[in-house]
């Protein structure tokens, strides 16, 4: 995701907000915004209610298979969602989503897991370390 957001920031002047949830993830996402310029850390300095009232107004929202993109679902807000060990076809893909802008490779051993809970049998994880960071992007400068 480093690589994206880096590849975003060549391509686009948009605003990035970094959501996320516990103290280990959002140590991550400051450390990131440390690296990079002009990324603001969401995660952690706000309640659910403005952490909603921010997602409902973004222009896109790039999320995991996982709650944010439920979120920014609910609001009608596109998401790019990334796709790994989890495939949207398990009936986990936001409502009202776009299949296009689902971001995942096609391998024959997708899904390894329905919730995404299993260990890569084949121990590369490479639903995850194969998928280009600019497929990410390309999908993100779409939607803007």
């Amino acid at each position: 995701m480093e690589a994206a957001i880096r590849q975003l920031r060549e391509r686009t002047d948009a605003d990035i907000l970094l959501f996320g949830g516990g103290k280990e993830e959002t140590a991550k996402l400051e450390a990131l915004a440390g690296r990079i310029k002009g990324l603001q850390v969401v995660a952690g300095k706000h309640s659910l209610e403005t952490e909603l009232q921010l997602i409902s107004g973004l222009t896109v929202m790039v999320s995991m298979d996982s709650a944010n993109m439920h979120l920014a679902s609910l609001f009608g807000v596109p998401v790019v969602s990334v796709w790994g060990a989890t495939h949207p076809f398990a009936g986990f893909m936001g409502f009202g989503q776009k299949e296009e802008n689902a971001v995942q490779l096609d391998l024959y051993c997708r899904p390894c897991s329905v919730f995404g809970s299993k260990p890569c049998f084949r121990g590369d994880h490479a639903c995850m370390e194969e998928l280009a960071p600019g497929h990410i992007v390309d999908a993100v400068t779409r939607l803007l």
